[in-house]
Parts: C-alpha cells; sequence; structure tokens
C-alpha cells in the first residue's frame, strides 16, 4: 500500500510539527538555560526556565496528541448497506419521517445506499458519509464532523 497524493499535506503537517517542536526543545531552550546558568550566580533563578519549559512541554505533547487523535479517530462515519448489485430498484429522493413530533426530511445517498439523517453529508474524498458533516481537512487527511 502505498503513498496516495492526498496523503502528502498530513505528513507535511506531521513532519513540521514534530521537527518544530524537536528544534524548540532542542535550541532555544538550551540558550535559555545555559544563560540562567551562566549569568545568574543563583540556582534559584533556574526555576523560571525549568517551570516555563516543563509547561511548553506538556502543551507541545498535548498539541501533537490532539493532532493526531483527529487524524486517526473515526469522525461518525455511517457504515453502508449491505445490498445486492443486480437490483434496479431506485429509491426516492427524499423521505419525510416524524421524529418526537417534528417532521424531518431525509435524502437517499445513491452510494451508500440508505436514507441520510440530518446534517449528514456524503465526503466525497473518503467517499462515505459523516454524521455532522463540516469539511474534509486535507491537513489531518480525515473528515471534521
Amino acid at each position: 500500500m502505498g503513498l496516495s497524493r492526498r496523503q502528502l499535506p498530513f505528513i507535511a503537517s506531521s513532519i513540521v510539527l514534530l521537527v518544530g517542536g524537536v528544534m524548540f526543545f532542542a535550541f532555544p531552550i538550551r540558550n535559555i538555560f545555559q544563560y540562567y546558568i551562566v549569568v545568574k550566580d543563583s540556582l534559584w533563578y533556574l526555576a523560571i526556565p525549568v517551570v516555563a519549559a516543563t509547561y511548553m512541554l506538556i502543551m507541545y505533547l498535548f498539541v501533537v496528541s490532539t493532532f493526531f487523535l483527529s487524524s486517526f479517530i473515526d469522525p461518525g462515519i455511517y457504515p453502508r448497506e449491505s445490498t445486492n448489485e443486480e437490483d434496479d430498484f431506485h429509491q426516492p429522493l427524499y423521505k419525510t419521517v416524524t421524529v418526537n413530533g417534528i417532521v424531518v426530511r431525509m435524502k437517499w445517498c445513491e452510494t451508500c445506499k440508505f436514507y441520510r439523517p440530518p446534517r449528514c453529508s456524503h465526503c466525497s474524498i473518503c467517499d462515505n458519509c459523516v454524521e455532522k458533516f463540516d469539511h474534509h481537512c486535507p491537513w489531518i487527511d480525515n473528515c471534521v464532523g
């Protein structure tokens, strides 16, 4: 299974996020520690960069973890109906259903072979129906729903 063209933005953003974080913690943080060790004569001043670096490391790990979670977690994909391909029966485009006393109009998805609930849309890039679909984000290579 090779790389597709649509995965390139995800790979590029992953590299920038990881390499940028490593470069930040390798150079600026190291220089800040050296400044407080060389210029300041008391070790109490070392607490400032230690606290700052710890906070920045926690925030960086949070950003990286949410980036990869949003990339790999299911955005709410509805499973496709298993149907016979031999059936030439076409469903009506819209179906009106009453849910808790509210009339809801559901649209037939020709690709997934079921009536989509409200706010559900078919993503042409993923080729799936996604619940509460907003957009397909190329940077995380996943739908945002």
